[in-house]
């Protein structure tokens, strides 16, 4: 019984060392690189690095680094995304077992949307500051054409940029012209301006000042 117990464990550690000689052919590849930010240099941390089809993936460290293990794959892409920059990636890269390969990459500051420019006027009769509802405001030359609500007040939102004369027009009212009200983009401004109330019949075009506010 002893010989087949010696015999049986030589067996085993046969098996054991095929086993680990298998194991160490069928190494993951490892990956390694650094990510920066590419207007400053700077290292960016908690950049995810990952492997198309692959289940893996990593975050890089305050120094910027990161390894990721993969097994072997043809023709695959590595990415490389972080919040609030632009992606970027290394496309058809082929990994193998016991590959390791190092990449640096440098991303770029994803561009923070512009904010559109915002008129926002306020009709009031000019004896007694009550709001003008349904009054027509019309901006250039056909660029835009609205109607104040109940509180007199209208906006007009993403014009293009440039000056504009605003024409506003109310029955019972005399018309105002407000010349070369400028707009600019992810500015505001706002108007507030009184119609003068007509007497029967009164039929007038008159340009005159409103208050400009920015």
């Amino acid at each position: 019984m002893k010989k087949i117990n010696k015999f049986s464990g030589a067996i085993m550690c046969m098996l054991l060392l095929q086993t680990g000689a298998y194991t160490k052919d069928k190494t993951d590849a490892i990956v390694t690189g650094t990510i920066t930010d590419a207007q400053t240099g700077e290292p960016l941390l908690a950049a995810i690095v990952s492997i198309t089809g692959k289940p893996h993936m990593a975050a890089t460290d305050k120094t910027g680094t990161f390894q990721l293990m993969t097994s072997s794959c043809h023709r695959c892409d590595l990415i490389i995304e972080k919040s609030g920059y632009q992606s970027s990636a290394f496309t058809n890269v082929t990994f193998r077992s016991g590959d390791q390969k190092r990449f640096a990459a440098k991303l770029a500051p994803r561009p923070e949307p512009q904010r559109p420019s915002l008129l926002l006027l306020s009709i009031q009769n000019d004896r007694n500051a009550n709001p003008i509802a349904r009054a027509t405001i019309k901006v250039g030359d056909n660029v835009a054409t609205a109607h104040s609500d109940a509180n007199g007040l209208v906006s007009f939102v993403d014009l293009p940029k440039g000056e504009y004369d605003i024409i506003i027009r109310r029955d019972g009212y005399q018309p105002e012209i407000v010349k070369d009200v400028p707009v600019r983009t992810e500015q505001m401004a706002s108007l507030n301006i009184k119609l003068e109330q007509l007497s029967a019949g009164a039929n007038a075009v008159a340009e005159r000042g409103s208050s400009l506010v920015y």
